[in-house]
């Protein structure tokens, strides 16, 4: 039976699902997983190189992932993406202490960027409030309080608090 006929994709499946409930893998499974990107499967080759690889690289057991990462690369070498190709050797080089600080590293990274994201959608959430009670103070001599809210998203006790306010501050009429 040649390699195209197997079904990559549901091999992958099932030995994934090992790796992530933490199930060791077998001999068999080891070399099935990898020899699947030479497989049939719905992705392109290099698709499918690279998420073996990144399966890989879950494993707990660090030999087993760097026999898996090393058996893919010279299974795939006539058809993985050269510049990737090095990435991964790099990866592999790196000893386990800088690899888990550079893993930390993108982890905060990726916490930084999320922070960035969150303050910045209440900045513009903080900005767009401004902007519906300047719209609503500007209509208080015009429409009344419950369209006012309706048409700037204010709730109407929001919209009355301004309209107190705005009673509050204005001078007496002489």
């Amino acid at each position: 039976m040649l390699l195209g006929e197997f079904n990559g994709d549901a091999i992958f499946h099932a030995i994934e699902e090992k790796v992530h409930n933490g199930e060791p893998l077998t001999p068999e499974e080891t070399m099935k997983l990898i020899l699947v990107p030479l497989m049939h499967t719905r992705f392109d080759r290099q698709t499918m190189i690279e998420k073996t690889i990144e399966l890989a690289k879950t494993i707990g057991d660090e030999p087993k992932q760097l026999h898996i990462i090393a058996g893919v690369l010279t299974a795939t070498d006539k058809f993985i993406d050269r510049s990737y190709a090095e990435k991964v050797k790099e990866w592999i080089k790196m000893n386990k202490v800088f690899r888990l600080l550079v893993e930390e590293l993108e982890q905060e990274r990726e916490e930084m960027l999320k922070k960035v994201m969150q303050e910045k959608e209440q900045a513009i959430k903080q900005t767009e409030k401004r902007k519906a009670i300047e719209i609503a103070k500007n209509l208080l001599d015009v429409l009344p309080i419950h369209e006012i809210a309706k048409r700037t998203g204010l709730t109407v006790a929001e919209v009355a608090d301004l309209a107190k306010e705005m009673d509050n501050h204005q001078p007496p009429i002489q």
